[in-house]
Parts: C-alpha cells; sequence; structure tokens
C-alpha cells in the first residue's frame, strides 16, 4: 500500500508540550538544540513501530521506555498521524500511553475512517476496546494483552 503521511501529532513528549505538523511535499525541521527537532524525529520513528507486533518490546528497547519519553507533569504519551492512501478513505491513528504504576498502558488508542462522519475503525481505553464489524457493528473486544496494540492483536 502506497500514499503518504500528511500530519504528525505528538504531546507530552520530552520538550515538546503539544506539536501538530502538517507534511506537505518536503518539511524541513530547523531550530535551536533542544527545541525537539530529535525528538520529533524519534516520535515518527516510534508511530511507525506502532505497526509492529513487538511494539512495547522496542519501545523499552529501543527508546528506553516511557520513562525516558515522558514530558515531566505530562500524564501520558500522546502520538498520532494522518494517513493518505493511494486509494481508498483518509485514516487517523491515535494512541496515548500512560503510566499505571511502574508499568506502561494503553491510555487510549484509536483508528478513525477520516469523512464527513469521521466513523470510527478501532477504539481502546484504559477499560474497553471495540473495532467496527462487518455492517458496521460495534464488537467488542473480550481481552487485549498489555503488551499488545489494537491496531497490531489482529494483524491490521
Amino acid at each position: 500500500m502506497s500514499g503518504s503521511i500528511s500530519e504528525i501529532r505528538v504531546e507530552g513528549v520530552r520538550t515538546l508540550t503539544k506539536v501538530r505538523l502538517a507534511l506537505d511535499g518536503l518539511t524541513v525541521l530547523v531550530g535551536d538544540n533542544g527545541s525537539g527537532k530529535s525528538t520529533l524525529l524519534e516520535c515518527c520513528e516510534l508511530l511507525r513501530r506502532a505497526a509492529s507486533p513487538t511494539f512495547f518490546q522496542e519501545l523499552h528497547d529501543v527508546h528506553g521506555g516511557l520513562g525516558e519519553l515522558l514530558r515531566v507533569g505530562s500524564p501520558h504519551v500522546r502520538l498520532g498521524a494522518r494517513i493518505v492512501p493511494a486509494s481508498g478513505p483518509t485514516l487517523d491513528y491515535e494512541l496515548a500511553l500512560a503510566r499505571d504504576g511502574a508499568d506502561t498502558i494503553v491510555d487510549e488508542e484509536r483508528l478513525v475512517e477520516v469523512s464527513t462522519q469521521n466513523t470510527w475503525i478501532l477504539t481502546r481505553t484504559r477499560a474497553s476496546a471495540q473495532i467496527r464489524g462487518e455492517h458496521g457493528a460495534a464488537v467488542a473486544v473480550p481481552s487485549i494483552p498489555r503488551d499488545r496494540l489494537l491496531l497490531t492483536a489482529f494483524g491490521l
């Protein structure tokens, strides 16, 4: 599947309080040392890794875990991307990771088909998870392991 990412969203990561970056053609990051350029690139890598079934292991091994990423005072790390495929609907993916004691958990996760009605495809909170089934009906997901994203739990 070819296409492009038209927007990256980052919240609560190191020096980045809340960033929404539109991507169109060539995007150049310029700024002072410590302003968040490398952090933004690392967030792009984290979003790429979200498609991996070993995301949580890679989060720890490659990125040092949530503790290394979480901005002081922020309740979560939130990452999002708008995906524009070559054909088919535009999609929005968003993931929020938080602490539960010493554990990293999925605070929220959702994949939405961007349209006039913004139809969700999958949605997850700390308490529940649902996917949109055949004919658009919501189907509760019985149990997703804490170390798996809903996005990858079903091979999406």
